[in-house]
C-alpha cells in the first residue's frame, strides 16, 4: 500500500490532478497505466512534503489553545483579554510572562544556592498563542 493508496478519495484525486499536470503533455508516457502509476508512487513523497508544510504553515498563522503552547522558554505571541503580546513561560513563575528583572547577589552571597533571582514578572494571562514568524533575512553588504 502506498501513502497514496491511504487518503480519501477526494484527496487522492486532487494529487493525481496535480500529478498528471507536472507530469505534462507528454503523451507517450501516458501509453500504459503501469508508467502512471510508476510516476504518482515515485512524486508522492514530494506530495506528501508539501502538504505537510501547508499544514505546519497554517498552525504557525492560526490561533492554537494556550494548553498546546511551548513551555520551555520559547517565545510565542499571546492574545488575551484584547492584548496582543510577545511573551513566554518562566517556570520560576509558573506561568507566561512579558519581562521581568534580576536581581544579582553581591560576591559571596546566594540564595538558594544561585547568584541572581528572577523577581517583578510582568504576568501575561493569554488564552491563546501562535508560533513568532522567522525573522527577515537580511543580506550582508560589502
Amino acid at each position: 500500500m502506498t501513502q497514496l493508496d491511504k487518503l480519501d478519495t477526494p484527496q487522492r484525486l486532487q494529487d493525481i490532478a496535480r500529478c498528471i499536470r507536472e507530469f505534462g503533455s507528454d503523451m507517450t508516457a501516458w501509453s500504459k497505466p503501469t508508467r502512471i502509476a510508476e510516476y504518482l508512487e515515485e512524486h508522492s513523497a514530494r506530495i506528501f512534503a508539501s502538504r505537510a508544510w501547508a499544514e505546519q504553515d497554517k498552525l504557525r498563522t492560526t490561533w492554537q489553545p494556550i494548553e498546546t503552547a511551548p513551555r520551555d522558554g520559547t517565545a510565542i505571541i499571546g492574545y488575551g483579554k484584547r492584548n496582543i503580546c510577545c511573551c513566554w513561560w518562566q517556570d520560576e513563575f509558573d506561568g507566561f510572562i512579558m519581562g521581568c528583572h534580576e536581581m544579582v547577589m553581591a560576591d559571596g552571597y546566594t540564595i538558594d544556592g544561585k547568584g541572581s533571582r528572577l523577581h517583578s514578572p510582568e504576568m501575561q494571562y493569554p488564552s491563546h498563542w501562535m508560533p513568532l514568524p522567522s525573522p527577515p533575512k537580511t543580506e550582508e553588504k560589502l
